[in-house]
């Protein structure tokens, strides 16, 4: 397209004068400027309004969720922990066995002692029942009659005095 040089020599100028350095592409925006007046007219022969509706959409979804919380917890721990020795765990061992040999002596000697017990306790009812079979033996000996054991002289001195002395001592005694 070949455009007059007066027309060029314009667009320089105003080019320059505006500080527009891109001059190829402002002719561009004029020629598509002046074809769009060519084309629509200067003004508009019907009154176009323009009304910019802003729609507003609102998509509102019901989103289940599943939400994995992890919760620490500090917890203080305290462990009583004791450090010992083989020797001292030996000695613990050896106090129980004689401890446990004691448990036995002391058992042993009670069955001993109930035994013992036991025993006693028949050798006292046997004692029991011979005292009083003897009871019984002397009751029986008391019963009889008592014979006469005097001497000689009828005295039961069984002859350690003779007839004389005999009434010396009777004497005394009275």
């Amino acid at each position: 397209m070949d455009i007059p040089q007066k027309v060029l020599d314009e667009v320089w100028e105003y080019c320059r004068l505006n500080k527009i350095t891109d001059v190829d592409g402002f002719i561009q925006k004029m020629v598509t400027q002046g074809f769009t007046v060519e084309k629509f007219g200067a003004t508009p022969t019907e009154r176009v309004v323009e009304k910019e509706v802003e729609k507003i959409v609102e998509v509102i979804k019901e989103v289940e969720v599943i939400k994995e919380v992890e919760v620490i917890k500090e917890v203080e721990v305290i462990k009583e922990v004791q450090i010992t020795d083989d020797t001292e765990m030996q000695k613990l061992i050896d106090k129980i066995n004689t401890l446990e040999n004691d448990i036995k002596t002391i058992q042993t000697s009670r069955e001993t002692i109930t035994t013992e017990s036991g025993n006693r306790g028949k050798t006292i009812r046997e004692l029991n029942k011979r005292i009083t079979e003897l009871e019984a033996e002397l009751e029986v000996e008391r019963s009889k009659p008592k014979e006469d054991k005097n001497d000689i002289y009828g005295e039961g001195k069984k002859g350690f005095f003779g007839s004389n002395i005999s009434d010396i001592w009777k004497n005394k005694k009275q």
